[in-house]
C-alpha cells in the first residue's frame, strides 16, 4: 500500500474515531432547548422507556421540588417522596415555579398544586423509597 493511502486512511479512522468517543449518550428524556418563551429546563427523574405494565396504587400530596428526582410528592406528616416521572415528560420554570409537561407537551401539574397519581413505590440504588409512575396525574387543588 502506497504511504499516502496509509496516510489517509489513519486520518479517516482518527477522525471517525475522535467523532465517536465525543459523542454522549442521549438521555432518555432530552432537555427542550431554552425558550425565553417556554421558561428555563428544569432537569426531572423520567423513565427511560414507556413502561410494559404500571402498578395500580394511588398517592395524593403536594408537587414539591426533590433533590433526588427534581421533582417529588411532598405527603403531610412524612418526608416528600422523590418520583420517577413518566418516560419523555419535562420540566420547566415559569414566573419562578416549576411547572411539569407531559410528552404531548401539555402543562399538568405546577409546584405546590396538590396532585393525585397511580402508580407504586419500589427502591433504586441509592433510593430506598421512589414512586414509579406511568401518568394519568390529577390536579386536586390548584397552588395559588
Amino acid at each position: 500500500m502506497p504511504p499516502r493511502s496509509r496516510v489517509l486512511i489513519l486520518v479517516a479512522a482518527t477522525t471517525i474515531f475522535a467523532a465517536c468517543a465525543g459523542a454522549a449518550a442521549p438521555s432518555p428524556t432530552p432537555l427542550p432547548s431554552p425558550s425565553p418563551a417556554l421558561g428555563e429546563p428544569f432537569a426531572i427523574r423520567t423513565a427511560a422507556a414507556p413502561p410494559q405494565a404500571c402498578m395500580d396504587a394511588l398517592i395524593s400530596g403536594k408537587l414539591v421540588q426533590h433533590p433526588a428526582s427534581g421533582l417529588g410528592v411532598g405527603i403531610v406528616g412524612s418526608p416528600a417522596l422523590p418520583v420517577e416521572w413518566p418516560f419523555r415528560w419535562t420540566a420547566r420554570m415559569e414566573a419562578g415555579r416549576i411547572v411539569l409537561v407531559d410528552d404531548s407537551g401539555e402543562v399538568v401539574a405546577r409546584e405546590g398544586d396538590d396532585i393525585q397519581m397511580g402508580g407504586g413505590q419500589g427502591a433504586l440504588p441509592g433510593l430506598n423509597a421512589i414512586w414509579f409512575t406511568c401518568g394519568g396525574l390529577t390536579v386536586t387543588r390548584a397552588a395559588s
